[in-house]
């Protein structure tokens, strides 16, 4: 009985988790509109990656040009993509885990990206957290439960760089940020699902909460 519990607990807590993605991605696109009509702060105008702005200090924008979007198309798009993809992630991870390493994967994705692109260029909206999803995904099918075998490589690998080269390079996409979201997915989960081998990241209440 006990451990039909814990099973019942950690699959309601999976689905909680997945429907906690989505309202947090339609929020945020929320506020930006509550903003644009009634308040006033400009949110897309002083939250969005602006390179140059970047450039000059203002860091904090490739952390808020994450929870903005152009359009209520662009928020679904990367709500199914973007929580198709972490819901994935957190199941195998944990939940703490795995938002630690998606958040990270997509402000390190645009943080990078800044680097390498115009100073003109403008950028906003979650994809690059959702191609750090898609990275750290292929990590842990790559790893897998028995460690990395040949075998197990070629077919998640050769699928996240053609999902990249499909969606991830779209005319007015941010490709570069797509990229280093998708390495940084990669390289921050590696350590984590090695770990994870030993320590019990998933069902850790700690590192959950």
């Amino acid at each position: 009985n006990s451990k039909k519990k814990v099973l019942e607990f950690e699959r309601d807590f999976n689905e909680f988790a997945y429907y906690s993605i989505l309202l947090v991605f339609f929020i945020f696109y929320l506020l930006q509109m509550m903003d644009m009509y009634f308040f006033g702060f400009k949110l897309l105008e002083n939250g969005a990656l602006v390179v140059a702005k970047v450039r000059e200090k203002e860091w904090y924008r490739i952390i808020t040009a994450l929870t903005l979007h152009a359009d209520f198309w662009h928020i679904v798009s990367n709500a199914f993509f973007g929580g198709l993809f972490s819901y994935f992630v957190l199941n195998m991870l944990g939940i703490g885990v795995g938002w630690f390493v998606l958040l990270l994967s997509g402000i390190v994705g645009n943080g990078i990206s800044v680097m390498v692109q115009n100073p003109s260029f403008v950028s906003i909206g979650s994809s690059v957290f959702s191609f750090g999803a898609l990275g750290a995904l292929c990590v842990i099918r790559i790893l897998g439960k028995n460690g990395f075998k040949l075998n197990s490589f070629f077919l998640p690998f050769m699928s996240s760089l053609a999902f990249l080269g499909l969606f991830g390079t779209s005319p007015n996409s941010d490709i570069f940020g797509h990229l280093f979201g998708f390495l940084g997915g990669v390289f921050f989960a590696i350590p984590f699902v090695i770990l994870g081998k030993v320590f019990d990241f998933k069902n850790s209440f700690i590192i959950n909460f």
